[in-house]
C-alpha cells in the first residue's frame, strides 16, 4: 500500500514488516495457537467461545478484510492440520478448531481464514510460536515442488505428502531423543 503512494522504499519496507507484525495480520496464527492453548480441551470450547461472543471480543483467526465468504487458502490448511495432528496423536488441536468455527460460523456468520488453521500446522510441525509468522503463507513465490490436483490446477504446498510423512517421523525421533538425553523429561 504504501509503495503504491510513491513513497520510499524504505518506508514501504517499514509499514510492510509493521503492518505484517500485528495481531489482526501475520500475527493472528500465533493468537490462534495461544487462544488453543488458553482453552485447553475440546470440551471447554463452546463455554470459551460462548464467553467471547457475549462479551463481543474477537475471536482470532475467524474472518477476513477481503474474503467474506471463504479465504480460499484456510479449507487447504485446514486438511493439512487434520493430517498432521492425526500422524502426531494430538488430533485436540483439530477437534477444538473445528467446534470453534462451526459456533463462530452460526453465530456471528464469519468464516475461518487461513491464520486460524496455519496455527495447527505450525504448532505441530514443532516451530516455534514467536516463528509463525515468519511461516505464513502469502503469495509469494512457491517453495518446494507442487502437488498437482485432480482439476490439474497447482496447488502450493512447501513438501509433497511423503516427504511430509518423513519429516514427522523425523520430529518423532527427534522428540523421543532428546526426551531420552534429557532424563526422560
Amino acid at each position: 500500500m504504501t509503495a503504491s503512494t510513491l513513497s520510499d522504499i524504505y518506508s514501504a519496507v517499514t509499514t510492510a514488516i509493521g503492518s505484517l507484525k500485528g495481531p489482526l495480520h501475520g500475527g493472528a496464527n500465533e493468537a490462534v495457537i495461544h487462544m488453543l492453548q488458553e482453552i485447553g480441551t475440546p470440551d471447554k470450547v463452546d463455554a470459551w467461545v460462548h464467553g467471547k461472543l457475549a462479551k463481543k471480543e474477537k475471536i482470532m483467526g475467524m474472518g477476513h478484510a477481503v474474503y467474506k465468504v471463504l479465504d480460499p487458502r484456510a479449507p487447504h490448511l485446514k486438511a493439512m492440520a487434520v493430517a498432521l495432528t492425526s500422524e502426531l496423536g494430538e488430533t485436540k488441536w483439530v477437534e477444538m478448531s473445528e467446534r470453534i468455527a462451526e459456533i463462530v460460523k452460526k453465530e456471528k456468520n464469519l468464516n475461518a481464514n487461513v491464520d486460524f488453521y496455519s496455527a495447527t500446522v505450525y504448532y505441530s510441525l514443532g516451530i516455534p510460536t514467536d516463528l509463525f509468522t515468519r511461516f505464513s503463507p502469502s503469495p509469494a513465490p512457491r517453495v518446494g515442488p507442487a502437488i498437482s490436483s485432480s482439476s490439474s490446477r497447482t496447488t502450493r504446498f512447501s513438501a509433497p505428502a511423503a516427504s511430509m510423512s518423513a519429516f514427522l517421523s523425523a520430529r518423532r525421533s527427534f522428540r523421543s531423543s532428546n526426551a531420552s538425553s534429557c532424563g526422560g523429561q
